[in-house]
């Protein structure tokens, strides 16, 4: 099976990235990408997390933290403060995220509900629409080669 990294070079996928800043919920970074493909170009809605950033000096100094508590309460405050810095998303991690969200394909609302753990049906299908919107512009934007691109590896380092 081929990687997102050989599908990426195969078919020549590009991506820009827009940073937004940090998500409502102010536990993951905002990211605006747009995934272009044979003169085709869709824009979807990327978040990263913490653990997706970089750490600036002084992060891990208890003087420091201790000393600046009150400004660290959210990614926000770590960001406005200077203390983090996202890193700008990857493509094949892009990729990798749209084609575990195009799991929708394969199941109805309530299995994916029920295999994804949400506990509240009104968000698990809110998070299935959203889901099968990103879905249909896959769609469009490989025509043809859906089946290849849900079938993609991780590339192992």
């Amino acid at each position: 099976m081929a990687t997102f990294n050989e599908f990426i070079e195969k078919n020549n996928v590009t991506m820009k990235s827009q940073y937004i800043g940090t998500a409502e919920d102010d536990d993951r970074f905002e990211w605006l990408v747009t995934v272009s493909h044979d003169g085709k170009s869709k824009r979807f809605d990327y978040f990263m997390g913490m653990a997706h950033c970089k750490f600036v000096a002084n992060f891990y100094d208890r003087d420091y933290v201790k000393k600046n508590r009150w400004k660290f309460k959210t990614i926000s405050h770590l960001e406005r403060f200077g203390r983090i810095k996202p890193n700008k998303p990857e493509l094949p991690e892009v990729l990798k995220g749209l084609a575990l969200d195009s799991s929708v394909y394969w199941e109805d609302v309530g299995e994916w509900i029920d295999d994804m753990g949400y506990e509240s049906a009104a968000e698990g299908i809110k998070v299935y629409n959203a889901c099968k919107v990103n879905l249909d512009k896959i769609k469009e934007l490989f025509p043809g080669k859906l089946e290849e691109f849900l079938q993609l590896e991780e590339d192992c380092d």
